[in-house]
């Protein structure tokens, strides 16, 4: 989280001084994703569920909670929405608008604890009375659909699950195993809000080719990400192939696509707040030529699961000069930096020890075959072998013993021999 650490005399007097910006933090939790409403669809081969999504203090590192009730400066989030929702309003509202922001003595900069401006949120008069004024005339997600402003509000979805996932399951082919077929079913059919095309970021097929590009779509922060081979990386003893992002993209190619009431509240193609990803002002394709550092995937090529991962995303607004609302006519343009948002996962101890397990069997089936197989060859190599020289060995006729025996016949001369052979 940033802190503005000079906002009331930089606002006073913003041409003597420059805006100071103080990063505090790491304020770290653990985040669960339960999956709901399974279903299994033989007919198409795809498995269906939603996902219900929630925070608590991280167990390991104890920093989190303590730096809870850390106070905040900054831009006060709901005087600046209501300054940039006035632009698209009539002069009436415009003017009633402005007027309700002096009557409740708002100001540009406010302070508040990190819990409240990340999950708890916060309402008050000027929230209410926002809600109550412009949402009767107007619809305004970032305003209508939310009872209290904070930035992982919706996200930290305690009672509601997000949109409807529809996995392919590889059936007949391991390719599109982990490939969302269908997102959000309740988007127009035919539309460019109809089609996720891209992996969740948690399954992939195995045997997973590490030469061809792959898209990872996470609607929560409104990003797609195109991610290539990097190299080779060992995590906990195992190898895996590494992934970084070299383009980053808005949720589904479009601006028009809203994510419904699931998403982080942190991107003005999904919610409408004024605040904006750090890597583009525009809802345009970022190529990054040497990939992104921060946005990475690790993934054991043999069993397609994922060892690590790492999404970082940096966040700001603009404090802009506005005609109609008073409390903004005045000030300086400038550009402020909000939070840094940083996702990391690795594949926990226990399914680190089965995975290794299972890449042993695999690797000693694959040496037992290999042996089979070479034994098989030498046994096959010695028949033929032996086939060989037995056709062309020399051959001999059989010995025979002769027996000669002489008998001398009475009477008969004795010169005379009469040779009998008996066999």
């Amino acid at each position: 989280m940033y802190n503005w650490t000079n906002a009331a005399s930089y606002l006073q007097q913003p041409g003597t001084m420059l805006p100071s910006f103080e990063e505090l933090g790491p304020f770290t939790f653990d985040e669960h994703s339960e999956p709901v409403d399974i279903k299994h669809h033989s007919g198409n081969g795809t498995l269906s569920y939603r996902k219900r999504t929630y925070f608590r203090r991280s167990l390991v590192d104890t920093a989190g909670g303590k730096l809870q009730q850390t106070n905040i400066t900054n831009i006060n989030l709901a005087a600046l929405l209501i300054s940039f929702l006035s632009a698209n309003l009539d002069y009436f509202v415009q003017r009633e608008l402005s007027f309700m922001l002096h009557d409740l003595n708002q100001t540009i900069a406010t302070t508040r604890p990190v819990g409240q401006l990340l999950f708890t949120g916060y309402r008050g008069p000027l929230w209410d009375q926002a809600r109550k004024l412009v949402c009767a005339r107007y619809q305004h997600p970032g305003l209508c659909d939310v009872d209290r402003l904070a930035y992982f509000r919706t996200y930290n979805v305690t009672r509601r699950a997000s949109a409807t996932y529809s996995l392919g399951m590889g059936v007949d082919d391991r390719a599109p195993y982990g490939m969302v077929r269908l997102w959000n079913e309740g988007a127009i059919k035919g539309s460019p809000c109809e089609h996720f095309d891209g992996y969740t970021g948690e399954m992939f097929p195995s045997r997973f080719d590490r030469r061809q590009s792959f898209p990872i779509v996470l609607p929560e922060l409104c990003l797609r990400l195109t991610l290539e081979y990097d190299g080779e990386q060992l995590v906990n003893g195992i190898l895996g192939h590494r992934f970084v992002a070299k383009a980053i993209e808005p949720f589904n190619r479009t601006d028009q696509c809203i994510a419904a009431d699931y998403s982080t509240l942190t991107s003005n193609e999904c919610l409408g707040l004024p605040v904006f990803r750090d890597d583009t002002q525009q809802n345009v394709r970022r190529e990054v030529p040497g990939g992104d550092a921060g946005m990475y995937l690790i993934v054991e090529p043999t069993t397609g699961m994922l060892l690590e991962s790492q999404t970082s995303v940096k966040y700001h607004t603009f404090l802009t000069p506005n005609a109609h609302i008073g409390l903004f006519q005045d000030v300086p343009e400038l550009y402020v930096p909000l939070y840094r948002f940083i996702r990391f996962y690795r594949l926990g101890d226990a399914k680190t020890q089965s995975l290794k397990k299972m890449l042993h069997l695999l690797d000693a089936g694959r040496q037992i075959a290999l042996a089979g197989c070479a034994l098989g060859a030498v046994i096959i190599l010695l028949a033929v072998s032996y086939a060989y020289w037995n056709a062309h060995r020399p051959k001999t006729k059989t010995q025979q013993r002769k027996l000669h025996a002489e008998y001398h016949i009475v009477g008969a001369p004795t010169n005379s021999v009469v040779g009998i052979f008996a066999q």
